[in-house]
């Protein structure tokens, strides 16, 4: 399903990401997202769970009357349409950040000690 064709906010909005770049709105981008926490939570939505997500989300970005909603809000607007829906699947939206930069810090520490001569270009990276 196209979840953007049958959920759509009241006017035009636009996600300002964090690098600063404006994207419009797509709710379809949400359902995608949070599918991949429901799989790290190992969860199935069913479409009227995904059709709740929607729906919630779609009345904060209403209810909010902006234009431009930047991503922070954004996630907090997610994570609480999934505390309404799977409060598990709301725990793994929120702490993927946080997972991912740990798995990325461990992966580079175990680069190092495998072939130190690996990490030179890496090093640069900010962690």
């Amino acid at each position: 399903m196209e979840y953007n064709e049958k959920y759509k906010p009241a006017k035009e909005v636009y996600i300002i990401k964090k690098d600063g770049t404006k994207v419009a709105f797509d709710v379809t981008k949400v359902i995608n997202a949070v599918q991949k926490s429901a799989y790290r939570a190992m969860v199935t939505f069913s479409e009227t769970d995904k059709e709740n997500i929607c729906k919630y989300v779609i009345g904060r970005v209403d209810d909010s009357g902006a234009n431009e909603i930047h991503i922070p809000l954004m996630h907090n607007i997610v994570e609480g349409a999934l505390e309404s829906v799977n409060p598990a699947v709301a725990k793994s939206y929120r702490d993927y950040p946080i997972t991912s930069r740990i798995l990325y810090i461990c992966w580079m520490m175990y680069i190092a000690k495998a072939s130190p001569s690996c990490t030179s270009a890496t090093r640069k990276i900010p962690i």
